[in-house]
């Protein structure tokens, strides 16, 4: 005759079938994660984004399924992206690195006129050491954000529609819409220009009743944000590059698998090469598009831009830390 099993064990295997199932609902969760931008869906960011989608759900298996919103759908200007993610209600933001300035000081190194000389020089600060302990600073920050990697905006040019730009003088008195960055206000400033911080939504309408001049941003924007509707006057000054990072919410990033935390940085470090290739191959595509579209654009000596923008250095050395301003400047030499 079998004996029934006591209560111990059916208790025992009531645990264990439940231990089982845990196990098997914890590796077998999905997480959906909302990744989001400001610009349009012609810009390298979504290209970017498209891609990062594409890779992290077939290097997971599916257990990260991503969904992508452009256009400022889920917040018009980037630091409204950028805190509504420390909120918890976007997970994923790319965005530029001149905006966590606001929140990392040391950051705005990267916006110091000129002091990019190449794509090369900006590869080798964004891949080696130096782009490391820029993200590092961003993480012992403790503000709520996981950097992944650093992207790509761009070399900076300037538009408006008053006059052609060749020289730092022909600048003066024009209102510049600028980020909400204060060595972007101090260098136009620099220049006599009237510096003007706007959210990024708001400049299309700006320029177009007048409310400002012109405003600076990298080639692929003043086409897919149609910039050379309201603004006929394009110098390639080059005078900030603008690197762009993709972050997360700490929070949920840390409330993931360590194997699926790892996935979100490898496969962000990937895409960040294919993204800075698909901008700068549009770069100058782009830019025929523009002459095309009727810009009138000017190639002004950058080294007066260079000389008038040397304040800029001294006002923020102390902030920023000659030892960071140097490590930039000689990266790749």
């Amino acid at each position: 005759m079998k004996r029934k099993p006591g209560m111990s064990s059916m208790i025992a295997l009531a645990l264990a079938t439940m231990l089982l199932l845990g196990t098997t609902t914890a590796t077998a969760q999905t997480y959906n994660l909302r990744v989001s931008h400001v610009v349009a869906q012609e810009h390298p960011y979504h290209y970017g984004a498209l891609e990062f989608e594409r890779l992290i759900e077939e290097r997971t298996g599916g257990r990260i399924q991503v969904t992508v919103f452009s256009d400022g759908q889920l917040g018009a200007g980037e630091r409204e992206q950028v805190e509504a993610l420390q909120l918890g209600a976007i997970d994923i933001v790319i965005t530029g690195t001149a905006v966590l300035a606001n929140w990392v000081p040391r950051l705005a190194v990267m916006d110091l006129p000129f002091i990019f000389r190449d794509y090369d020089h900006v590869d080798a600060v964004l891949d080696g050491p130096v782009g490391q302990r820029l993200l590092q600073m961003i993480e012992d920050a403790r503000i709520g954000i996981k950097p992944l990697a650093l992207w790509e905006q761009g070399f900076r040019h300037l538009t408006n529609s008053r006059r052609p730009i060749h020289s730092p003088a022909d600048v003066r008195g024009l209102k510049i819409r600028v980020q909400e960055n204060p060595i972007h206000v101090a260098s136009f400033e620099t220049m006599d220009a009237s510096a003007t911080p706007m959210s990024w939504g708001e400049v299309y309408t700006a320029l177009q009743q007048g409310v400002i001049d012109g405003q600076e941003n990298p080639v692929p924007v003043l086409l897919s944000h149609r910039i050379y509707e309201v603004n006929q006057h394009l110098a390639m000054t080059g005078h900030f590059y603008a690197p762009a990072i993709i972050i997360m919410n700490e929070a949920r990033f840390r409330s993931m698998p360590e194997d699926l935390q790892q996935a979100l940085v490898d496969v962000a470090r990937e895409v960040s090469r294919y993204e800075r290739e698909v901008a700068r191959r549009m770069e100058q595509e782009q830019l025929d598009e523009l002459v095309r579209l009727g810009m009138n654009v000017t190639t002004p000596d950058k080294r007066a831009f260079q000389e008038t923008m040397t304040p800029v250095y001294d006002r923020f050395r102390d902030q920023l830390g000659a030892d960071l301003i140097q490590a930039v400047i000689d990266a790749g030499q």
